[in-house]
């Protein structure tokens, strides 16, 4: 019993399915439909329901079948931020030859949960600006419990 409790120390963790999806009020913005209770260093935390929430600002814009991932994270504040991982090739991912990497993880935040974006032909993703369902947009969002273990092997769909 003493080595658990020694060994088992911090740890950021989701403990609600956040249900995250697009915005019905603002379509390029986040739904967060579910309170979220997390832990960050081993402590409890609480946010909110939000409808509305927007992309961290900083983000890189990509176009012309290109892929990439957000991580929704949450702060000992209760407050919402994002993260982009790699900007990758999706005909590459699509063909086998890569993954889309996810987001570095912020070990001062709680994963609530993962966007995955993918910019078709002609298309423009700009993160804060561009809807989640725009044409010839794909966008997929996953809840998590914490930071999956493998990157993903497409860019559309569960995968």
């Amino acid at each position: 019993m003493q080595e658990n409790l020694i060994e088992a120390r911090g740890g950021n963790l989701n403990f609600e399915n956040a249900s995250i999806a697009g915005s019905s009020v603002t379509a390029n913005r986040i739904n967060i439909a579910n309170k979220v209770n997390y832990v960050i260093d081993g402590k409890y935390y609480h946010a909110v329901v939000i409808n509305n929430q927007a992309m961290s600002a900083g983000h890189t814009t990509f176009a012309n079948n290109k892929a990439c991932v957000f991580a929704l994270w949450a702060d000992t504040a209760g407050a919402y931020s994002t993260t982009q991982g790699e900007i990758v090739d999706s005909e590459e991912v699509d063909d086998g030859k890569r993954v889309v990497p996810l987001p570095d993880v912020v070990t001062t935040k709680a994963l609530i949960g993962l966007i995955k974006v993918k910019a078709g032909v002609a298309a423009t993703f700009t993160p804060t600006d561009t809807a989640f369902n725009a044409t010839n947009i794909n966008a997929t969002f996953y809840s998590t419990f914490s930071m999956p273990t493998q990157p993903f092997t497409s860019t559309t769909g569960t995968a």
